[in-house]
């Protein structure tokens, strides 16, 4: 039985409205609709226990906290 992947939920943390919108087209475009976007890494946390993601997509360079730091507070849990 194939899997799919429609059902996922997909998170995009970004400072960058550019890079938020064009990597939503594109995952709208592979089938995928449930998507939140985060304009950094406070947002980000906030998001991931509202939305509870199955992927996010995470720049490292944002401003009040960047993506390094964000991976460092969902691995320490």
């Amino acid at each position: 039985m194939p899997i799919s992947l429609a059902a996922s939920r997909v998170l995009i943390v970004d400072d960058n409205e550019f890079n938020r919108k064009s990597l939503a087209l594109m995952i709208r475009r592979a089938g995928l609709t449930q998507i939140e976007v985060a304009e950094n890494g406070v947002e980000g946390l906030r998001k991931v226990e509202s939305f509870r993601p199955d992927l996010v997509l995470l720049d490292v360079s944002m401003p009040v906290m960047d993506g390094l730091e964000m991976c460092r507070r969902l691995a320490s849990g």
